[in-house]
């Protein structure tokens, strides 16, 4: 597992946090819209579709292009933009048959509100956690076994973006 601090270029991060932003402030409980493209959303532990993404087209390229520049070389790439919401978390599982799994963080996080980043490395056979930090991106590209950890409050959204590679 590799963790690695400021990932995107700053304005290009900015932009990507205000988008994430509009779409937390006009999330509802319970009136989703379906059908979303690169999206989705985590309420309560449950995936539910949201829309629409805010995401125009030259944006999305723009995220695209840098993602490439900078994650593993792969056929093609996968995005999910993710709210988690109080008792949202992930079990133990692999990224496979992806070639590699990334997740990043656009908002800073605290331990105390669970929702860590928890891996089995490979290596030591330990299990490690990671406390997210905004624009640090953890990437598995070996295939390393890893969950998150449940959401314990109310007072925030963690917000990420998932990317897969094949």
């Amino acid at each position: 597992m590799k963790i690695i601090k400021d990932f995107l270029s700053e304005s290009l991060f900015d932009d990507l946090k205000q988008k994430f932003d509009t779409i937390d402030e006009k999330k509802s409980h319970d009136e989703m819209e379906a059908g979303l493209h690169y999206s989705c959303l985590r309420l309560h532990g449950k995936e539910v579709k949201y829309g629409p993404t805010l995401m125009d087209p030259i944006f999305l390229d723009t995220l695209e292009t840098e993602l490439k520049s900078k994650l593993p070389r792969c056929n093609s790439i996968n995005v999910q933009f993710c709210l988690w919401s109080c008792d949202s978390e992930l079990q133990m599982h692999f990224d496979s048959p992806y070639k590699f799994g990334a997740t990043l963080y656009i908002n800073n996080w605290t331990e105390k509100w669970g929702g860590l980043f928890q891996w089995k490395d490979k290596k030591c056979k330990t299990l490690k956690s990671y406390c997210p930090e905004k624009n640090s991106l953890i990437l598995n590209d070996i295939d390393e076994e890893h969950m998150v950890s449940k959401i314990i409050t109310t007072k925030e959204t963690r917000k990420c973006l998932q990317i897969w590679g094949k």
